[in-house]
C-alpha cells in the first residue's frame, strides 16, 4: 500500500513554491484547489512512459467530500466564447499600446500609466504580443476582466456553467452511476488525496 498524497496545485505552492504549475484560468475559477481524477478508463495518451497510475473508487471519494464535475469545462461553448473575448480585448489593446508608444517622450503623465498597465498585461517592453488565454496568467486575465467588458461578461457565464457542470452528494453519486464512457466525468478532490485509498497502484500498461 503507497504511503504519501496527491497535492492540489494551491497545496503544493504551500509546501514547495513553484511545484505543479496550471494555467491562469484554471487558479481564476478555483480549479487550483482540487486534485482532479477522470473516471473510468485511464487516458494513456496522458500518461508517461515511467508514471506510477492510481486506481481509486470514485462514489467512495464522493461520500468523503469529493465533488463530480460532468466534464472538462475548457471544452465547453462558455470557454469558447471566454477565449475570443480574451482574444479580442488583446488584439484592442495591443493596437492601443502601439498607439501610445508611438508618442514616445511626448505621452501624457495619464497616457503614461495606462502604457505601462497595458505593457503588464501584455507582456513586458521587450515582448508584448497578444497571448493564447491558456498562456495568461492568473493576474493578466483579471487585469483584462477589469478592462474588458465583454471579457467580464463571457468570464461570469463560464463561472455559471462551472457551477452548473459541478456537482456534490447525491447528486454526484446519481451522475456517476448514469455516467457512460462518453462522458469523462472528472473527481475534483479538495486539497489533498491520500494514497491509502488507492485501490490499485501500477504502470499504466497494467490498468
Amino acid at each position: 500500500m503507497p504511503f504519501g498524497e496527491l497535492l492540489a496545485k494551491r497545496e503544493r505552492e504551500t509546501l514547495c513554491e513553484g511545484e505543479g504549475k496550471l494555467f491562469g484560468i484554471d487558479e481564476l475559477l478555483g480549479d487550483d484547489e482540487f486534485v482532479f481524477l477522470s473516471v473510468g478508463a485511464p487516458m494513456h495518451e496522458y500518461v508517461g512512459e515511467t508514471a506510477t497510475c492510481f486506481l481509486f473508487d470514485a462514489e467512495e471519494l464522493v461520500r468523503r467530500g469529493a465533488l463530480v464535475r460532468l466534464g472538462d469545462i475548457m471544452m465547453t461553448d462558455a470557454y469558447e466564447n471566454f477565449n475570443r473575448a480574451v482574444r479580442a480585448a488583446q488584439q484592442s489593446l495591443l493596437t492601443e499600446y502601439f498607439g501610445l508608444k508611438k508618442l514616445g517622450a511626448a505621452v501624457s503623465p495619464a497616457n503614461q500609466r495606462r502604457f505601462e498597465e497595458l505593457e503588464d498585461t501584455l507582456g513586458n517592453e521587450f515582448e508584448v504580443t497578444e497571448l493564447g488565454t491558456h498562456e495568461m496568467s492568473k493576474e493578466q486575465l483579471k487585469t483584462l476582466l477589469r478592462l474588458n467588458r465583454s471579457v467580464a461578461v463571457t468570464f461570469r457565464a463560464l463561472e455559471k456553467r462551472r457551477d452548473q457542470e459541478t456537482l456534490r452528494g447525491a447528486a454526484a453519486l446519481e451522475a456517476l452511476r448514469k455516467s457512460t464512457p462518453e462522458q469523462r466525468l472528472e473527481i475534483l478532490v479538495p486539497k489533498r488525496l491520500s494514497l491509502l485509498l488507492a485501490r490499485k497502484v501500477g504502470r499504466k500498461e497494467e490498468f
